[in-house]
């Protein structure tokens, strides 16, 4: 699963309210319905993740500013289900903040043991890189720091098998690892070379496979030959519990149109990349990309052989040409079983979730499923987060409506 934020800078964000979306069926036509988790009176959250174990809890997390003596503060927030979301717990604070507040929430479960909690999520302006964990179904956490500097950090990745621990993250135009294997207590850090000199970077997703290689999906900008910006795709492997890494370029897209005027940071209408692990071993990668300031599309490729070689890759939108697509997402469940899901502006002036499943491993794909509509309501994109999950329970989405009058639903 992979969650994507427009940054510290892109105020729109502070204006949102957080819903679930639930997908019954996985290959015949589903059902969908949508739930407010957030009352409509509680606005200005942002930055969601959702993860799901085995035993019926779902988990979101998002960061939710809250009222201090020294002004508004985002603190990170918990809203739980025991019942695989037919009822929702009240939200609550996983931890109280630092002044400088938490963001970039990320929420996974154990591979493992499918129920034991990890979190992540940035403090301090970003100088310190936080690590949660629960074995209580969410009920208290255990709170430790991964990484620590003077200079910010961006947007951590997380996977976690047993005691295995790995965070991802950028900082310094590095893409940083810190690995753990005493689950989540202390950690050794390494960063993820590609041989180029990279002037940004931003992290993806991760994801451990059945032989507990892990990866990492991450994008960096890039100063071409021709002087034009452009946004490399990787994914980083590790064999050996992220003592070494190999990166592989898995495509190079144009440099977006960007958003600057409206505050954005440049991750967030650039190429992105995801990757999922299946039952069996197989790796699957979604992203997207497209020639210089124009319209991106999405490409799905996968991988029988621990990341080594990737099938040629597959547009696998309808979107017509010159439909925008941003925010690439993956999960992966039992032996061939994915599901993907993006946002386009195929229905411009507005921009929509799709979602499609396949239960061969990408050979072949369901009809493509709209999961959210929205009107226009920044000067660029109406959707700040957006998470997708594969469990046992129904398919979830997360999804933040960023409308700038976000009063509920």
């Amino acid at each position: 699963m992979v969650r994507y934020s427009c940054g510290r800078r892109f105020a729109d964000c502070l204006l949102a309210s957080v819903f679930l979306l639930g997908v019954f069926g996985i290959f015949a036509t589903p059902a969908l319905y949508a739930q407010a988790l957030a009352a409509p009176s509680s606005s200005d959250q942002w930055d969601v993740s959702i993860a799901a174990d085995n035993f019926q809890h779902i988990y979101v997390l998002y960061s939710q500013a809250r009222a201090s003596a020294s002004g508004s503060i985002p603190a990170m927030t918990l809203v739980a289900s025991d019942d695989a979301g037919k009822t929702w717990q009240p939200p609550r604070q996983l931890t109280p903040p630092t002044v400088a507040g938490q963001s970039s929430p990320e929420i996974v479960i154990d591979s493992a043991d499918h129920r034991t909690v990890y979190a992540s999520w940035l403090e301090r302006h970003g100088q310190d890189v936080m690590l949660a964990k629960s074995v209580d179904f969410g009920q208290s956490w255990s709170v430790f720091i991964a990484a620590r500097a003077a200079t910010p950090a961006e947007k951590p990745a997380l996977a976690v098998s047993g005691q295995n621990v790995f965070v991802g993250f950028s900082r310094g135009q590095k893409m940083w690892v810190a690995s753990s294997h005493d689950g989540g207590i202390t950690y050794s850090r390494s960063t993820l070379e590609t041989g180029e000199a990279l002037t940004g970077a931003l992290a993806g997703d991760a994801a451990i496979d059945l032989q507990g290689n892990v990866y990492f999906a991450w994008a960096a900008n890039v100063q071409s030959t021709s002087g034009d910006p452009r946004v490399n795709l990787y994914i980083s492997k590790s064999p050996d519990s992220g003592k070494t890494w190999a990166t592989k370029l898995m495509d190079s897209s144009g440099a977006p149109a960007g958003c600057t005027a409206q505050n954005c940071e440049w991750g967030y209408m650039g190429a992105q990349i995801s990757v999922a692990a299946d039952a069996a071993g197989t790796l699957y990668a979604f992203w997207n990309s497209g020639p210089a300031k124009q319209a991106a599309r999405v490409y799905f490729s996968s991988s029988t052989t621990q990341g080594e070689t990737w099938s040629t890759k597959i547009d696998v939108s309808s979107a017509p040409q010159g439909a925008n697509h941003v925010l690439p997402t993956i999960s992966a469940g039992t032996a061939g079983e994915v599901r993907i899901a993006w946002i386009d502006s195929r229905n411009s002036p507005d921009w929509s979730a799709y979602y499609r499943t396949s239960s061969n491993g990408g050979a072949t794909w369901s009809k493509e499923r709209m999961i959210s509509h929205y009107a226009l309501t920044s000067s660029f994109m109406p959707v700040d987060t957006f998470g997708f999950l594969f469990a046992t329970q129904p398919v979830m989405a997360a999804v933040q409506d960023a409308e700038v009058n976000a009063g509920g639903v």
